[in-house]
């Protein structure tokens, strides 16, 4: 996912940083680079049993409480929505 932008990186942007993740000075800013990759991988590391490479791929969408067949086709949720 590094180097994507939109509204999906928004959305995992915003649940990393409300879940207490570093997601860099920029914030929420939609833009996929190094400091979401690293929070990324920080999830994936804490919670075990993921690949940790900083990509969020099907596993790690799951890990995070979303259906990734719903995140795909549906709407993008807001910023702060519970999983």
């Amino acid at each position: 996912m590094q180097g994507n932008t939109g509204d999906r990186v928004r959305e995992v942007q915003c649940l990393l940083d409300s879940w207490g993740f570093d997601i860099g000075s920029a914030g929420v800013d939609g833009r996929f680079g190094p400091d979401t990759a690293k929070a990324v991988r920080s999830f994936q590391a804490w919670f075990g049993g993921l690949t940790i490479d900083g990509k969020v791929g099907a596993n790690t969408w799951r890990r995070c409480g979303v259906d990734l067949i719903a995140t795909v086709t549906g709407p993008p949720r807001p910023c702060g929505w519970p999983p």
